[in-house]
């Protein structure tokens, strides 16, 4: 992974963290990670536990962020 890509990601994790405390979340973990793999950010939000995947896009040329979060991503993250 090319340096400027992680330093983008961080900084959109960082934004997203930022918005969702903003908006009433608690943020319980980022970067959590199981041998199952990784979850961006774990957070309480109105009785509800959270998992939240960031994805960053420059432009639409890449597709939705939504769109990046497949079905197997999804699995994934159930999984972890």
């Amino acid at each position: 992974m090319k340096k400027e890509t992680y330093t983008i990601g961080k900084e959109g994790e960082k934004q997203a963290l930022q918005y969702l405390e903003n908006h009433g979340m608690k943020i319980m973990e980022t970067n959590f990670r199981s041998r199952f793999g990784e979850v961006d950010i774990v957070g309480f939000h109105r009785g509800y536990l959270v998992f939240v995947e960031v994805k960053y896009r420059r432009n639409g040329t890449s597709g939705t962020p939504e769109s990046a979060v497949t079905v197997q991503k999804q699995k994934k993250i159930c999984k972890v």
